[in-house]
């Protein structure tokens, strides 16, 4: 069963970002079902812009996620300062 055991501490890892990315979509369908008696011109400009909010939100998150791998890396492999130089500029140089 370490097949089991691996993909089950993968998913462990993976919950947080999935939880985040499922309560974004939520929210824009809340904000649908909120504006959804002022017209349909409405629910067409809060629509395009839960799109627009989610991609930012994936952007953001990716590049969140990839700066927090780069500072644990580095971290385990005992280089402190470039870790600290990954999680200031965002990029690992």
């Amino acid at each position: 069963m370490p097949f089991f055991r691996n993909w089950l501490q993968i998913m462990m890892l993976a919950l947080p970002s999935l939880f985040a990315f499922a309560t974004q979509t939520v929210t824009g369908t809340v904000n649908l079902i909120m504006v959804g008696h002022l017209g349909i011109v409405v629910i067409a400009v809060v629509g395009v812009s839960n799109i627009i909010m989610y991609n930012v939100f994936a952007l953001f998150s990716g590049i969140g996620h990839t700066v927090n791998y780069l500072v644990a890396q580095n971290y385990g492999a005992g280089g402190d300062a470039q870790g600290n130089r990954a999680d200031l500029s965002g990029v690992d140089r």
